[in-house]
């Protein structure tokens, strides 16, 4: 991988006017620079890239590559050019005969930056400090899969928090009523488990990360204790306004009808009850995983599926559901879940998570 630094590379981008990156302000190189994957080869070097679902930014900054695509002849791509490759079934490999620099972006994370930096150009002087914070936490899951406008809007009905270190900010069991995003600063989160005598730290939290978003979606307590651990700026959404620009954008239930021909078109199905549940009553082929698990396995749960996710009743499920879409993965809740569920389930085993 090339050792050339962003600025460097961004004034190439710019000086040969490679599109999209010609359109970026300078002010927005260093964001730029977090979405590109840089490769320098030497004469008969390769590289290759993972399939994806989404279209593929090429651009050579020097030399000649020929990239190899499925049922083709291989693409060539000089200096100076860029090309968009579209989705393949099988890895996209370049190589070169003399030597190359070469950058790469998925389509969506460039997409994504552009939607970004016009929203926040165009925004009023008097609205900079809410779209400084925006810029800051535009990297959270959160808001992701979570249409423009939507955000734009969310991020105008917040408030701003100023909060020193030792603060808890949220306790778990107490009722919930605000969404926040960490935009400096950091924190803790401490969760007492079925099965724990006193409360375990589970995670840490930075800028752009979120919490409080449990409780909203399922009209239930806390599941956790935020504790700040350097003093930090939170910007807090009511719970309304929470549902209506963001939970209700990513989660998508079905019906028991519509998820059984889901799971015959191939769909599988996950299951984050907690493992007694699951003992008792399964729906059969499901994978288990707790929901207060799920943050943590997400790296483990294959991409490429498509998931129904179910629990006891729906609320659960419309919680993991929602983290699944923030992370990228297609996914849908079983409105009703497992008791509302009129077809087969298996009894009484020993699950295997």
């Amino acid at each position: 991988m090339a050792l050339i630094r962003s600025e460097d590379l961004f004034a190439l981008l710019k000086a040969q006017q490679h599109m999209p990156y010609a359109h970026f302000p300078d002010r927005r190189r260093a964001a730029l620079g977090e979405v590109l994957r840089v490769f320098e080869l030497r004469a008969g070097d390769s590289f290759a890239l993972a399939a994806t679902d989404q279209p593929v930014y090429i651009s050579v900054l020097d030399g000649i590559v020929a990239v190899a695509v499925r049922d083709g002849e291989p693409i060539e791509v000089r200096r100076g050019e860029t090309r968009l490759l579209e989705p393949r079934d099988e890895i996209l490999r370049a190589s070169t005969g003399g030597g190359a620099l070469v950058c790469v972006a998925d389509s969506e994370s460039i997409d994504e930056l552009m939607s970004f930096a016009s929203l926040i150009d165009g925004a009023k002087s008097s609205d900079k400090l809410l779209m400084e914070a925006l810029e800051r936490a535009r990297r959270s899951p959160a808001f992701r899969r979570v249409p423009l406008e939507c955000v734009e809007e969310a991020f105008r009905r917040m408030n701003r928090m100023q909060v020193v270190a030792g603060t808890e900010v949220i306790r778990q069991g107490d009722q919930g009523d605000l969404f926040y995003v960490i935009t400096q600063g950091t924190a803790e989160v401490w969760q007492t488990g079925l099965y724990d005598d006193a409360p375990q730290q589970v995670a840490e939290l930075g800028a752009g990360d979120t919490f409080g978003d449990e409780a909203l979606v399922t009209g239930g307590t806390r599941s956790a204790t935020i504790r700040i651990t350097a003093d930090a700026e939170l910007l807090t959404l009511g719970k309304g306004d929470y549902q209506s620009l963001i939970a209700q954008q990513l989660i998508e239930e079905v019906e028991p009808a519509v998820a059984q021909t889901m799971l015959n078109a191939g769909y599988r199905m996950l299951d984050v009850r907690y493992l007694e549940e699951f003992e008792e009553e399964y729906i059969p082929a499901a994978l288990l995983v707790p929901l207060p698990e799920l943050r943590s396995h997400t790296d483990a749960l294959d991409k490429s599926a498509r998931w129904v996710v179910y629990c006891r009743s729906g609320k659960r499920s419309a919680v993991a559901t929602l983290l699944l879409k923030q992370r990228g993965f297609q996914a849908v809740s079983l409105r009703g879940g497992i008791n509302g569920w009129p077809y087969e389930t298996a009894p009484g085993v020993t699950a295997a998570t």
